[in-house]
């Protein structure tokens, strides 16, 4: 598997029209803070590996922060899943950077 992301204008559309409606229906509060979520955890992934790929976590997170600081409130209840998320994900990038050991 190739660590490259390729994107092919010609190839065939890769969502089906049932899809496509279903993404049209979901609350987008909350299709943003899924997407939020799932970074967080790959953040975690490479905090968690050895050594630490702080390059990689640093990115996710400031990523997800800058969502996080330029929505406001406007994710709704949700958002403050994610702040709390991302709050605990800073600690652990701040450990793991200084050579810390995670605790449980």
């Amino acid at each position: 598997m190739s660590d490259e992301f390729e994107y092919d204008e010609d190839s065939p559309e890769m969502l089906s029209d049932e899809d496509l409606n279903a993404l049209r229906q979901a609350p987008v509060d909350i299709v943003v803070c899924n997407h939020l979520y799932h970074m967080l955890q790959l953040a975690t992934i490479h905090l968690a590996d050895t050594p630490p790929r702080l390059a990689e976590a640093q990115l996710l997170i400031d990523a997800v922060g800058g969502v996080v600081d330029a929505t406001g409130t406007r994710l709704g209840q949700p958002s403050e899943l994610i702040r709390e998320a991302l709050t605990q994900i800073q600690l652990a990038f701040v450990r793991a950077s200084s050579g810390q050991l995670p605790t449980a």
